[in-house]
């Protein structure tokens, strides 16, 4: 026999209740704002007798003999067991998210849109070895601390509370053990999405449809603007501009990187602000001025020091890389975008890196975000090389978690054929700059003799594009190096994007740059989802107002 959880208990965000021995009734819950203080009765064990499945009540918090805590939704009498959602605190050691003390997150399982649905798992009533109050809550983490009384003093703790959803990618994820996760999803709060943005940023930066009001003759419409930190020569920026959003800033330390994304996208666009800086000076330059706030910003911050390709013996440089990359959070304060995107190097997702891992996924969710994350080769998506990055997507508060672009190339039905070398190079114009076929002979591959290069065919995909043009591992047909041209190319660049500097530089600029094929893929379907996301916003307020 099994009792159902009444609806009304179904969903209560932001719901306190409080702790207490074994019950001899049903416990009573009471929703309220949540307050800045709240007293709590230290709980005690619960007895494993006959009679313990009787004071259970349909929605008591208790935690398990092995670590993990169930909101109890189900109880089944005869079989002496409770069914309900998972939780785990969030110092788990598979879960990628920063340490916080008394802090849960709920298991969910990833369906293949990306969407997730919390876990339940069926426990036996003797695994129950406690009691405890689980608030269910958007509120910042210091609204939510607690004084606990214990039979000799009073004490000050932070409650168990819950603030996101962990997905995971097994199709029957029981226990984090056994499964990645891939995403921490912010909880549904009552408090109204236009209340969180409006706290996230500020006055006159809460419009749906865009934050840039654009008049052309007549007509006047709403986009969605754009900021691309760490910027290089601007594969992001190229296919978000493709994808319709407007450019509005971009940086990076590289002068001839910066020399080419002037030149590329500042022509025609008279509002972009695109300057050579170090991040702090960036930071310092924007980090007050509502003039940078836009809705989406990218980031692919350096990745050398997690990358396997990493053969830097200079600690020093890789310590200012790892310190650039910790300005993420900071600079997401900078613009504060509805949403944001980040590319990074796969050997982030290694056993060695995942401290940085962590750190990195709590950039997101110190602010309140929402954030998935998973690995693609970036030939799936019509990129002529076998290129595994980290895609991360990220929503803010107020906002709603946008799935993570699917597949578009492949062998499977229904996709698109792989793009080949041959496919990307064979169109190249003889005129193009940075394409002199006879002065490429001149260059031999540096690490192997020119008789032992592994021979490639047009009708293959390329290996990994990097910063040093790899002629070893990427290399012409013909076995001689590829020109800049076509490294470019096999990055999905258009054969008239020029760049400037050296030889080493343009490798450099292009091996480090996201393919602007793939960026175009990603904001395009990041953009339909928001334009979906805000017009039913924008619905649900008319239907209100009437």
């Amino acid at each position: 026999m099994s009792r159902l959880l009444p609806q009304n208990v179904e969903e209560d965000n932001d719901v306190q209740m409080t702790d207490s021995p074994i019950p001899e009734g049903r416990q009573t819950r009471q929703a309220r704002a949540p307050t800045r203080k709240n007293t709590i009765i230290v709980s005690k064990p619960v007895p494993t007798h006959l009679e313990a499945i009787q004071m259970l009540a349909l929605g008591y918090d208790v935690k398990l003999r092995d670590g993990r805590f169930m909101r109890v939704e189900h109880i089944h009498e005869q079989d002496r067991k409770i069914e309900g959602r998972i939780l785990i605190l969030q110092d788990h050691r598979r879960l990628f998210v920063p340490y916080a003390k008394h802090e849960l997150v709920r298991l969910g399982d990833v369906d293949g849109s990306g969407a997730m649905q919390a876990v339940e798992a069926v426990v036996a009533v003797e695994d129950i070895v406690r009691y405890c109050t689980i608030i269910f809550t958007n509120q910042p983490y210091q609204y939510m601390h607690a004084r606990v009384r214990t039979s000799e003093k009073w004490t000050t703790i932070k409650t168990l509370h819950l603030r996101g959803l962990a997905g995971l990618n097994d199709s029957d994820p029981t226990w984090v053990d056994d499964v990645i996760v891939q995403g921490i999803q912010r909880i549904p709060s009552k408090t109204h999405d236009t209340e969180l943005r409006l706290r996230w940023r500020g006055e006159g930066h809460t419009q749906l449809g865009g934050n840039h009001t654009a008049v052309r003759g007549k007509q006047v419409r709403r986009e969605y603007t754009f900021a691309e930190p760490f910027c290089g020569a601007g594969g992001p920026s190229l296919g978000a501009a493709e994808a319709g959003l407007r450019l509005m800033h971009a940086f990076d330390c590289d002068e001839e990187a910066m020399n080419t994304y002037r030149h590329e996208f500042q022509v025609g666009r008279p509002f972009l602000k695109a300057v050579t800086m170090d991040v702090a000076d960036y930071i310092h330059m924007a980090r007050n001025s509502p003039d940078y706030i836009v809705d989406v910003v990218h980031m692919s911050p350096p990745c050398q020091p997690f990358s396997g390709a990493n053969a830097n013996l200079n600690p020093e440089e890789d310590e200012r890389n790892v310190e650039t990359f910790r300005t993420v959070g900071i600079l997401l304060k900078v613009h504060k975008p509805r949403f944001a995107t980040l590319e990074e190097s796969f050997g982030l997702g290694s056993r060695n890196n995942l401290l940085h891992f962590r750190e990195l996924v709590g950039f997101f969710t110190n602010h309140g975000f929402s954030v998935q994350w998973n690995m693609f080769n970036l030939a799936r998506f019509g990129v002529p090389q076998n290129r595994k990055r980290l895609i991360f997507v990220a929503a803010a508060p107020g906002e709603r978690l946008p799935n993570l672009p699917t597949v578009t190339h492949g062998d499977e039905p229904g996709l698109r054929p792989w793009v080949n070398i041959g496919d990307a190079i064979n169109n190249i114009p003889t005129s193009a700059t940075d394409h002199d076929i006879h002065h490429i002979h001149l260059r031999r591959p540096r690490r192997n003799p020119a008789g032992r290069i592994t021979p490639v065919s047009m009708t293959d995909r390329s290996n990994t594009v990097m910063t040093d043009g790899n002629s070893d591992r990427v290399h012409h047909p013909d076995n001689r190096i590829y020109t800049i041209r076509e490294l470019a190319a096999l990055q999905t660049y258009p054969h008239d994007f020029e760049f400037f500097g050296t030889w080493g530089q343009k490798c450099t600029q292009i091996g480090n740059d996201v393919p602007p094929r793939f960026a175009e893929i990603l904001y395009r379907d990041l953009i339909t989802q928001i334009k979906a996301f805000d017009q039913e916003e924008m619905n649900g307020m008319n239907t209100t107002n009437q």
